[in-house]
């Protein structure tokens, strides 16, 4: 039976996992930051920031 299946993320594991799902049959879409910021508009994207002092900010 193929399923329709979507995979949070286009990191090495989220494409890895969607090639072999696809692989499988099903029908698959990754969603990836880029994509969702696009989607989502300009409020995700100021909301998506690194806070103030966190590890990730200046990456």
């Amino acid at each position: 039976m193929v399923k329709q299946v979507a995979v949070i993320g286009g990191g090495y594991v989220g494409l890895t996992t969607g090639v072999a799902l696809a692989y499988l049959g099903h029908r698959v879409t990754v969603v990836a930051l880029g994509l969702m910021l696009r989607v989502m508009g300009a409020f995700a994207a100021e909301a998506l920031k690194p806070k103030e002092g966190s590890s990730l900010q200046g990456v």
